[in-house]
């Protein structure tokens, strides 16, 4: 893959997740500052999985959920995150969500989704987890101090996805899944719902295939992006809203792939061709690493605000096992880790 034009050794410390040099013992445990790599695996496959990098130590043990809880993690886990000393994964094909103890990685608890259909883009509010199903639109609740699934439902527009909580509001993103079902009411919206009352507050109109939001409490904003249909174009935008009147405060046309992370460089986001970055004050939208061959699928990336480093998901062509391309605050390419099947998610410990 064609990134950049000149070249760094690199270092496959586990070459392969069936032929790991570096199996953890009974007291082995997660070093603090190691990464969770979460590999979705294939569709209907069951080999979701998950690798550990190790930075300090430049150690990276793939498979080693497996090593250690002797089990498969399940089919199609598509997204984590860190909640006090736990990793929560959502296990969208299984139909579950497998909570881990960070420094071991040991599965301390799974929490069923039984009449569900596609659980897929989740948040949480440090009491609650909210999960989108994308297919049955409503978002499920989780109580965090039982780790049960509440009988509370929200019904959402078609298709929800991404969604985030900001001043005790959660912010439901309704894709419509695309052109499917864009004429359906409720598409092309972000729904807003009153965590303290259950009730919604709003819709609020935003733009064909709404899929994307970020919480900006800094500045008590959300931003809400929405990517045109392929078959039309891929240039969507953002749209930054205040949080208390839900009025629009900005607006950008851009091309969106992907939920935006604010970054050092400003607004960061994955496009068709690029990781690439919005400054809001000048409105530029600039290529921070590009894509240059577009025969490997970028799935995702990550932002360490600690060390400035960015961390590409490369998917490859979502069969072979995938990389993970690890860039410093210059935008220089450090090193490249080979994964699991479809790297899609990573988490800091």
């Amino acid at each position: 893959m064609k990134l950049i034009y000149f070249f760094i050794p690199i270092l496959f410390l586990i070459s392969c997740e069936s032929n790991n040099t570096n199996e953890p013992s009974e007291n082995d445990i997660v070093p603090k500052g190691s990464f969770y790599i979460l590999n979705q695996g294939n569709w209907g496959g069951n080999n979701s999985s998950i690798s550990i990098y190790d930075p300090n130590r430049d150690t990276l043990m793939n498979n080693f959920f497996m090593d250690v809880n002797s089990l498969e993690l399940g089919d199609s886990a598509n997204d984590m995150m860190v909640i006090g000393d736990k990793l929560y994964v959502l296990v969208s094909g299984s139909k579950l969500v497998s909570v881990i103890d960070m420094a071991t990685c040991e599965q301390v608890s799974t929490i069923s989704i039984p009449n569900s259909n596609f659980p897929w883009k989740w948040t949480n509010n440090g009491d609650k987890i909210f999960i989108s199903d994308l297919y049955l639109n409503k978002v499920y609740v989780i109580d965090l101090a039982t780790l049960t699934l509440e009988e509370t439902e929200f019904q959402t527009g078609p298709g929800p996805e991404n969604m985030a909580v900001i001043n005790n509001n959660l912010i439901i993103t309704n894709s419509a899944l695309g052109e499917l079902n864009d004429t359906v009411q409720g598409s092309r919206t972000a729904s807003i719902i009153d965590l303290s009352t259950g009730e919604k507050i709003q819709d609020l109109e935003v733009g064909p295939n709404t899929r994307f939001v970020l919480a900006d409490e800094a500045n008590n904003s959300f931003y809400v992006g929405y990517s045109h249909f392929f078959s039309a174009s891929n240039v969507g935008g953002l749209i930054e809203y205040d949080a208390s009147t839900f009025e629009i405060k900005n607006e950008w046309s851009l091309d969106i792939q992907s939920n935006p992370l604010i970054t050092d460089w400003g607004i960061t986001y994955m496009s068709s061709v690029a990781i690439s970055n919005l400054n809001k004050v000048t409105g530029e939208n600039t290529n921070l690493i590009e894509n240059e061959t577009l025969e490997e699928f970028w799935s995702g990336f990550q932002y360490d605000s600690e060390t400035g480093s960015l961390m590409i998901l490369n998917a490859k062509d979502y069969v072979v096992q995938g990389e993970v391309l690890i860039y410093n605050s210059d935008l220089e390419l450090q090193k490249s880790l080979q994964t699991g099947i479809i790297p899609y998610a990573i988490s800091k410990y």
